[in-house]
Parts: C-alpha cells; sequence; structure tokens
C-alpha cells in the first residue's frame, strides 16, 4: 500500500481554521490491504470537522467500496485501487478501480447484493459510474450539517 502522498493542493475545513491534505491511497486489490486503508481514512477523517457518527457512516461506506473494488471488481487479482478524499465545503471522497462489473450470480442472491443498497442508506446520493475502464464510486458530504440517516439505530463503533 502506499501511503498518503503529501500533495500542493491543501483544502480549508468547514471552520476555515486549518487545512487538510488531499488523500490519495493506492492499494493492491487484496483484502488484507483494506485494514491499512481504514485505518489511514479513519485518521484523515478526524482531521476534518465532520461529527464522529457521520464520520463513521462514511467510513462504513467507503470500506464497503473497496471491498467491492477488491471482490467484484478484480476478484483479488492484485491490481490497483485508488482511493482519492478531498475536503473544501464538503468532503468528496471516491473509490476507482480498473477492473470489470461483475453482476450477483443466481447463487449470491441470498448471501449478497446489499453492498450498494447500504451504502446508500449510509450516504445518500452515493454515485456509482461503471464503464470499459472501470468503477468509480463518489460520495460527497456536506460539512454544514449532521444528518444522521433517518430511524435507522446507531451501531457502536468498531475500533
Amino acid at each position: 500500500m502506499r501511503h498518503p502522498e503529501s500533495g500542493d493542493h491543501k483544502a480549508a475545513t468547514n471552520s476555515g481554521q486549518r487545512s487538510l491534505e488531499d488523500l490519495r491511497i493506492e492499494f493492491r486489490a487484496r483484502s488484507e490491504e483494506l485494514l491499512g486503508v481504514r485505518a489511514l481514512l479513519r485518521a484523515w477523517l478526524a482531521g476534518t470537522s465532520l461529527g464522529p457518527d457521520r464520520a463513521y457512516d462514511l467510513l462504513l461506506a467507503v470500506n464497503e467500496a473497496c471491498s467491492n473494488s477488491v471482490e467484484r471488481g478484480h476478484r483479488g487479482d492484485g491490481r490497483t485501487v485508488v482511493l482519492h478524499a478531498a475536503v473544501a465545503h464538503s468532503i468528496r471522497i471516491t473509490v476507482s478501480d480498473g477492473g470489470t462489473w461483475r453482476a450477483p450470480r443466481a447463487d449470491e442472491a441470498v448471501d449478497r447484493g446489499r453492498g450498494l443498497p447500504m451504502m446508500n442508506a449510509l450516504m445518500p446520493g452515493t454515485r456509482v459510474i461503471s464503464g470499459t475502464d472501470g468503477t468509480t464510486v463518489e460520495f460527497v458530504v456536506s460539512l454544514t450539517a449532521e444528518s444522521p440517516i433517518s430511524g435507522m439505530p446507531r451501531c457502536p463503533r468498531a475500533t
């Protein structure tokens, strides 16, 4: 896994009190990489003005997108997945891979296929752009309002 690179671009948080560099992580499409990706993203999110509950929802949604890239886009082939996070007036995170889209098989219908609905429930407005060059999942979160998912009980945070 390549650690966050120091970028020339600095983005101000909503409060304008401090700046935060963009986060870019390139990692191999292997499940053992996901723990490190989550840790780096969790630390980066802690530097934003996003509240802890909303940050956790975003972390879960992005982790699901990364897991899908590894498992479905690349089927664990070890090619590169890229996570890019930036903050200005909102947080924008993309997860991009060069893999191919695979529709769920019939035998997976019972136990699979919940990732996209979960990402959309955690982060309404999640966009998935899939084409011949791969798939990009985009999350955009406003920093102006904490908007927990209505009617959904909060789960205890895992560390």
